[in-house]
């Protein structure tokens, strides 16, 4: 049944806020969808805000972080890791981060951060 919004995420010619409430309205709270499957195929496809927009309807923050990341959007992976209240997941960004940027970069975003920071500095 989602399969459909699979190749609805694939027109080019609709726009992306369009999309991803369609796509929302027409899977509400059905069990066993998963957005982030949705939203990585749009990223496939090149629709990178698209995909980011049908993350904001996936209720796991440990399927959105992950494909956040690797479309580096590491700052609202980091946010949303945050906001889960998912240590492990906090790391896990924390650690990308890490191992991403260079040591200036990587402090300057962990002092927005208190909670990162504090996470870092416990390691």
């Amino acid at each position: 049944r989602w399969h459909n919004q699979l190749l609805s995420v694939q027109q080019k010619e609709e726009p992306d806020e369009s999309i991803a409430h369609a796509v929302s309205v027409k899977l509400g709270e059905a069990a066993g969808i998963s957005y982030s499957e949705i939203a990585a195929r749009a990223y496939e496809c090149g629709r990178t805000e698209l995909a980011i927009k049908l993350l904001e309807f996936e209720p796991r923050s440990g399927e959105q972080v992950p494909l956040l990341l690797k479309m580096k959007r590491s700052q609202l992976a980091l946010s949303k890791s945050i906001e889960s209240g998912d240590t492990d997941l906090v790391y896990t960004v924390v650690t990308y981060l890490k191992n991403e940027m260079n040591r200036g970069d990587f402090f300057m975003t962990l002092r927005n951060q208190p909670v990162a920071l504090s996470l870092y500095r416990q390691v």
